[in-house]
């Protein structure tokens, strides 16, 4: 971490808090905007505040486990202040080719027909090489009346900017497109159009783009495992094979929701990308051995797995609709008290089901090849036979 926070091109050491200095700042700002007739009103920052503070999470999956850098702001007084304007300015964000998910884009997958080859594009450092100013500019211009972006929308927006005008051939030479973050799904006509396209994303920014393409047209792609087969994709679960099957441990002093949490979402991501029963199966043996090896019980597995399948099952195959009743009234010999209040004779029968109702006569009623006989009791048992 040290390593990480000494570069001085990212970061700058300071001597003093500036929390202060940036609360008053801020406020002259938000003063100026909400000024102006007809603009949009900010909230004032008010309340106790602090400097950002940074943290890493160990990439168990990478060797020599090095560090992923996270700076929370939370405790900062911009936190707010940048929600607001993420919330304003997220119309003005470019989302043709944005996935909002690893489910939507499994949800394209399914709905098309394999036409090309795929592969997947990979921006280096997009967070730290990101141009400010030019992005800033390019900003204003699009929305005038919005001078302050927040660092997530500077990366979204020149992630997918516009390319300039001599790069009218990207429309063309893509079959499909799709984004998460720095992550690029792309389906090409051949590997040709599959550099060219590398080539007008890098010379459109200052970016360098990383290529993954397998020669047996499969590619993981976020967590997921894409395979062209026959006229569709199948989907399965992604692993990569430095993962160790780490998770958190059942043994660690943690609440048992956070517990249950952990089952549920390797379950509901099994179910979710698996596209056959087969992968399906296959990769909850999987999970399964992982949670164990992580001192999870089988007691507490098992029944997550029987819910989330009994949850699929009731989606994706509804009962059939409930047949009507079949209204059928007495016949024959009645007793006397029974013929002067014919309405209390009638009953219900459904399908499958056997009917009782209070009776003291006896009949035998033949329709067709069916014959419906009531024994006469304190409860009658009215069945077909």
């Amino acid at each position: 971490m040290d390593m990480i926070l000494g570069d001085a091109c990212k970061f700058e050491r300071i001597s003093r808090d500036l929390t202060t200095k940036l609360i008053s700042k801020c406020n002259a700002i938000i003063d100026a905007i909400n000024a102006k007739a007809g603009g949009i009103h900010l909230s004032r920052i008010s309340g106790d505040h602090g400097p950002a503070y940074a943290y890493g999470n160990v990439k168990t999956h990478k060797p020599n486990y090095p560090l992923r850098p996270i700076i929370s702001q939370i405790p900062t007084p911009t936190y707010s202040l940048a929600k607001t304007l993420s919330s304003l300015l997220s119309p003005y964000t470019p989302s043709t080719w944005l996935l909002k998910s690893p489910k939507e884009f499994i949800d394209l997958l399914h709905s098309k027909e394999p036409t090309g080859l795929i592969a997947s594009l990979d921006a280096e450092s997009l967070f730290t090489n990101v141009p400010v100013d030019e992005t800033s500019s390019w900003t204003r211009s699009t929305v005038p009346t919005i001078n302050t972006w927040t660092s997530r929308k500077i990366c979204c927006v020149f992630c997918l900017k516009p390319a300039p005008k001599n790069h009218h051939s990207v429309d063309q030479m893509e079959k499909f497109i799709g984004r998460y973050v720095d992550d690029i799904f792309v389906e090409v006509r051949d590997r040709k159009y599959l550099q060219d396209l590398r080539d007008t994303f890098v010379s459109s920014s200052c970016l360098n783009f990383t290529l993954e393409l397998h020669d047996d047209g499969s590619l993981p792609f976020l967590d997921v495992f894409v395979k062209p087969v026959d006229s569709k994709f199948v989907t399965s679960v992604h692993v990569k094979e430095t993962n160790e099957g780490r998770c958190l441990n059942a043994e660690g002093e943690y609440p048992t929701s956070y517990k249950r949490s952990v089952i549920r979402s390797y379950v509901n991501r099994a179910f979710t990308h698996c596209s056959t029963w087969p992968l399906l199966h296959q990769e909850l043996q999987r999970l399964q051995q992982v949670l164990v090896n992580n001192e999870f019980s089988n007691k507490d597995v098992q029944p997550i797995i029987m819910q989330k399948m009994d949850a699929y099952m009731r989606c994706h195959n509804p009962r059939p609709e409930k047949r009507p009743p079949i209204l059928l009234h007495y016949r024959s010999f009645m007793r006397k008290d029974a013929k002067k209040n014919p309405e209390k004779n009638k009953f219900s029968l459904n399908s499958n089901e056997y009917v009782y109702k209070k009776s003291c006569f006896p009949i035998i009623h033949a329709h067709g090849n069916e014959t419906l006989i009531c024994i006469s009791c304190d409860l009658t048992v009215i069945a077909y036979v």
